[in-house]
């Protein structure tokens, strides 16, 4: 699993210098990603999709002006229009917002996130099912600027701002992605995680997070090792679902609240739900007990047991690839595993400017 360190001191500088490294990625992502919203949306003319991404490029810059700069910087780097890379930034988002209202969305549907507590510890863990030719499009990234004391290590698609992580002061942040008619304009998935990384503590992270429009639907978790917040959210509301901080949580890609699923969108199979299931009996047969438990745990489903849900579906699945990360909150380590049939690899990255 790649590793790539960002040091530089501006977010413009970071995302520039991640636009360089990862260039042919990020154009083959953007690529599926713009055929696939074609496909969805109707709208097949490149340019009316980079409209649209512009009107998110503007969202995000009203909201959160550095990460704007961290996306202008990647653009940059990598050749693409800025606007055209916000259709990987908010894919889901715009895939939901512009899709038909009773039609699946063309948005990504394979994760779980699972908060963990064991003896007095905090762990929270995130598996990305993802198509095996993409996996090398999802990477770790873990930025320390210098000068600075900052510190985030991120799990992240090629060209975005991350899905999962955890920054120096052991405030931990991870989405999945919830489908919904009820799209709009605003900051997406990857933008919240980060805003709610810039944040001393869960309580400081869920006011960041109440404090935007998400763009579509969504769950997230935060969590400090002290306190909890489990949220589920559409672009008209957001809803606390989780507490506690003593607890095992699990989510997968549906909605809990009853008001929120009225407005979800068709799923494209049982997947979600047998995923939730199939994860459940496994977390109760065997309860992880530590970050390297909770990493391989959630690496173990997305190699077997997530492969028999998505075969629920009218069609075969396509070979898949499970990349799970799992943090531990008390010492601060990311813990990283990858799994696909008859593969196995795994890292370990310790945060040096811990608290």
């Amino acid at each position: 699993m790649l590793v790539t360190t960002f040091d530089q001191p501006t977010p413009s500088a970071r995302g520039r210098a991640h636009g360089e490294q990862q260039r042919e990625a990020i154009a083959a992502l953007a690529q599926r990603r713009i055929e696939a919203l074609a496909t969805a949306t109707g709208h097949a003319d490149r340019s009316r999709l980079a409209s649209i991404g512009s009107a998110y490029v503007g969202a995000l810059r009203d909201a959160a002006p550095e990460l704007a700069q961290e996306v202008a910087g990647i653009a940059a780097g990598c050749g693409l229009p800025v606007a055209e890379l916000m259709l990987i930034q908010a894919f889901d988002e715009i895939a939901d917002r512009f899709t038909p209202a009773d039609n699946p969305s063309a948005g990504d549907e394979g994760g779980v996130t699972l908060y963990a507590w064991h003896r007095d510890r905090a762990y929270l863990g995130l598996a990305l099912i993802v198509p095996t030719p993409l996996t090398p499009m999802v990477q770790l990234h873990h930025i320390r600027p210098r000068p600075g004391n900052d510190e985030l290590v991120l799990l992240s698609r090629v060209g975005s701002l991350g899905v999962v992580g955890i920054n120096r002061y052991g405030v931990a942040a991870a989405t999945t992605r919830l489908s919904t008619r009820r799209a709009g304009l605003g900051l997406a998935g990857p933008a919240l995680v980060r805003q709610v990384l810039s944040a001393a503590d869960t309580a400081a992270g869920r006011q960041r997070l109440w404090g935007h429009r998400l763009a579509g639907g969504g769950h997230f978790l935060i969590a400090d090792g002290t306190e909890l917040c489990g949220l589920e959210a559409d672009s008209h509301e957001k809803v606390i679902t989780r507490t506690s901080p003593r607890a095992l949580h699990l989510h997968t890609n549906h909605y809990f609240d009853p008001k929120l699923r009225a407005q979800e969108r068709p799923h494209r199979s049982h997947a979600s739900f047998r995923r939730m299931e199939i994860a459940s009996t496994a977390l109760v047969q065997n309860p992880p007990r530590g970050a390297t438990d909770v990493a391989e745990f959630l690496g173990s489903l997305g190699a077997t047991t997530f492969d028999r849900a998505a075969g629920s579906g009218p069609h075969p699945p396509e070979p898949t690839t499970c990349i799970a990360v799992a943090m531990d909150l008390t010492e601060g380590r990311v813990f990283a595993t990858q799994r696909a049939p008859g593969y196995h690899d795994s890292i370990e990255i310790p945060l040096s400017r811990w608290r």
